[in-house]
């Protein structure tokens, strides 16, 4: 922190920057999935349906334990901020903020592969014959 900076400051600033990421990430590809098929009516695979459903619920459940179950304190002790540290949830070992990076970390790989796969089905098409948007 800074001096003059209080605690919730720091942590609402880290949580709202990863908030709006993860929001406008979400927006764009589902607004090219979107376009993809009710505009151009391209069809969408059903493991492409599960990767996207499993990437929102992945994120949607890593936002809510960033900010709602997580309770990190930046610049204490570590002895007084294991203090103040909520009880573990996974395994009697695992707190929101690890709830946070497992599921942060899933989404992100679910995001990737589902840009990844997201064209698969345009294989046959000649690119001259390809939608631009």
């Amino acid at each position: 922190t800074f001096p003059g900076q209080s605690r919730e400051a720091v942590v609402s600033t880290q949580s709202t920057g990863i908030t709006v990421y993860v929001v406008n990430l979400l927006l764009y590809i589902t607004h090219y999935v979107l376009i993809k098929t009710l505009q151009y009516q391209e069809s969408i695979r059903t493991t492409q349906l599960v990767v996207y459903a499993s990437m929102v619920i992945a994120w949607v459940m890593g936002m809510y334990y960033l900010l709602f179950e997580t309770s990190i304190a930046p610049g204490i002790a570590p002895a007084l901020s294991r203090e103040g540290a909520k009880s573990c949830l996974i395994l009697e070992m695992f707190d929101g903020h690890d709830a946070w990076h497992f599921l942060s970390a899933l989404g992100m790989f679910l995001s990737s592969f589902l840009i990844l796969i997201l064209d698969d089905g345009q294989n046959d098409i000649q690119t001259s014959h390809l939608a631009v948007f």
